[in-house]
């Protein structure tokens, strides 16, 4: 050896490029602590509208990687989680976050390590003037126990009846006037699978014909009419569970609807209005007193859960050949309300008017009841209804432009 020159020292082990892999995967899964609290903070100063809207934008773009990502993980949505008011009160207030329902929930402390606990937040971009701030949208985990088991509520004695069916009975939402090709209608709305009780597997389609009375006082109404939304019991095909009936008396039809007192405002028109609502907004389920005990006094009282978008949810029964079958049906958009304890939605309730208070304190419709239950060893029923921004828009039903959807006061 050279006086002055240093041998470097021979290595006895390359780096393996399984090492670096596994290294280089540790790093990306690593959360960042830091940037979950600052951002968490960063969401909790966004308007109410915007945190909703956010925790609805992180499903729509990532709920199918999330779903691929966590084994335990069926469905991912939006809706709102209880969060702690004060520290020192039991007090509790409702927070927008994205919602993980899992199949079983973890014990409280166990699996701390393990990759496959899902995250407390997740990181997006929220837009505050011309600047981009990146904020954390909280998590709220459920088990799928919540959404199991739910159906379709007609069947029982209610304010409404199909007459000439196998006992399908549900409720009244609202008279609507349907102006198309320079023609006015007044109709009254209800559930497709109340107004057309034999439905058979593979026919989607509404049947009109239908008698329809008021078992309030068991005059008629009017007859159903073959105009509404679709039952596509196939996998993979969307439904839209509304039917129309042609009114032929309307002082029945305003019997029929008398406890639907409109607002100036009759319907929430978008969902970005429905976002904006408080948390505490209250919603009411307008169910028959007829059909409903929990309904004698009063219209049951309810709070927004979540949105469930283009998920298998209810299951309905068809008819095929002699015998009854179930299907869950798949719908594009659908709101899930918790329902107060102690009542609960039942057969017969299906095309009740959910509603919350307009700017003048009568009713505005947020959408249309079609199915729920009651699940054992909850205190909570749940309801779920279709949205009111798309009961009464034109192109749901494929009407030509201009054509018009609005409900009236019966």
């Amino acid at each position: 050896m050279q006086a002055g020159r240093v041998t470097p020292a021979r290595a006895t082990r390359a780096i393996r490029r399984s090492d670096w892999s596994r290294a280089l995967e540790s790093n990306s899964l690593r959360r960042d602590e830091e940037k979950q609290l600052s951002g968490l903070e960063a969401f909790s100063q966004l308007e109410l509208a915007e945190q909703m809207r956010l925790a609805q934008e992180v499903v729509e773009t990532r709920r199918q990687e999330i779903t691929l990502a966590f084994e335990n993980v069926v469905m991912v949505t939006a809706g709102y989680k209880r969060v702690r008011a004060t520290k020192r009160k039991r007090q509790w207030d409702r927070s927008p976050c994205v919602l993980l329902v899992v199949r079983r929930k973890w014990k409280s402390g166990t699996n701390k390590g393990s990759l496959q606990r899902v995250p407390r937040c997740l990181l997006a971009y929220a837009q505050r003037g011309r600047e981009r701030t990146l904020v954390a949208v909280p998590t709220d985990v459920i088990p799928e126990t919540v959404f199991f088991g739910h159906r379709a509520q007609a069947g029982a004695p209610s304010g409404l009846a199909v007459l000439g069916g196998p006992g399908e009975k549900g409720n009244a939402c609202c008279a609507v006037r349907l102006n198309t090709d320079g023609r006015s209608h007044l109709l009254l709305m209800s559930c497709h699978h109340v107004l057309s009780p034999l439905r058979a597997l593979g026919s989607p389609h509404p049947d009109g014909g239908a008698p329809v009375q008021n078992l309030r006082n068991r005059w008629p109404i009017g007859n159903a009419i073959a105009f509404g939304g679709y039952l596509n019991d196939a996998p993979g095909l969307l439904s839209f569970d509304v039917q129309f009936a042609e009114v032929h008396d309307r002082v029945q039809l305003a019997a029929a609807v008398q406890g639907l007192d409109l607002s100036g405002m009759t319907h929430i028109r978008n969902e970005a209005v429905y976002r904006s609502l408080p948390p505490t907004t209250p919603f009411r389920i307008l169910a028959s007193p007829t059909n409903n005990p929990h309904a004698q006094s009063g219209p049951l009282r309810a709070e927004f859960h979540s949105f469930i978008y283009s998920q298998a949810i209810l299951q309905y029964w068809f008819w095929d050949g002699n015998q009854r079958v179930q299907r869950i049906l798949t719908f594009p958009e659908l709101l899930a309300f918790e329902i107060e304890p102690g009542k609960n939605t039942m057969e017969g309730d299906s095309g009740s008017a959910i509603v919350c208070p307009g700017p003048d304190n009568r009713m505005t419709i947020v959408g249309m009841h079609i199915g729920g239950g009651t699940r054992a060893g909850s205190p909570l029923a749940y309801s779920f209804a279709i949205p009111a921004w798309h009961l009464f828009d034109p192109a749901a039903y494929g009407l030509p432009q201009p054509s018009s959807i609005n409900p009236v006061q019966g």
